[in-house]
């Protein structure tokens, strides 16, 4: 079976990931950038802005850290492999590279769906973003130990996330949509 348009004779599910790496490398990049913006435009929407915010790389942990999820996970990879503490500018970094890591690995798997059911492409990527928003960072990063629980989490913190991952979608399908005929 097949969706109408001819969505599968051209199906080809490596360009397909080779598109959506590269556009989720690209959404990552929009998203961080447009995060000050964000976190200004949820400040005047709802009130200044607590614990973080930024989605899945600033919301803050639970319990004895308060360092960004994704510096968490940096910390808990490198540490035992260099076998020591790891300096403040080595923790930015492994975080900056989880965020880009997951990031661009999502952009891929979207990439792949787009592929195979490419009605999850409508609505210019924003439901993708929304879903990633609602998985990963109000389901699994709560769920890891690496921020406080949804419910013990201000308002502000989860418009920003969502914003944040909204523009992440929009981007990875936008670039996306632009790649994958030239891959």
């Amino acid at each position: 079976m097949r969706y109408r348009h001819g969505y599968f004779e051209s199906m080809n599910v490596g360009k397909g990931m080779l598109a959506g790496l590269i556009a989720g490398a690209a959404g990552t990049y929009v998203m961080t950038k447009m995060q000050p913006h964000i976190k200004q435009w949820t400040e005047e929407m709802v009130g200044g802005c607590g614990s973080g915010g930024s989605g899945e790389s600033e919301r803050s942990g639970g319990g004895e850290s308060s360092a960004p999820a994704t510096e968490q996970v940096a910390t808990a990879v490198a540490e035992p492999v260099v076998q020591r503490e790891l300096s403040r500018a080595e923790r930015e970094f492994g975080s900056n590279a989880v965020h880009y890591g997951f990031g661009t690995v999502m952009g891929g798997v979207y990439g792949v769906m787009a592929e195979v059911a490419p009605p999850i492409t409508g609505l210019v990527g924003l439901p993708a973003g929304a879903l990633l928003f609602a998985v990963a960072d109000e389901a699994a990063v709560p769920a890891a130990g690496l921020s406080d629980p949804p419910s013990e989490t201000p308002m502000k913190t989860h418009l920003h996330g969502l914003v944040s991952h909204l523009v992440y979608g929009a981007t990875v399908e936008i670039c996306r949509k632009i790649l994958r005929p030239l891959v």
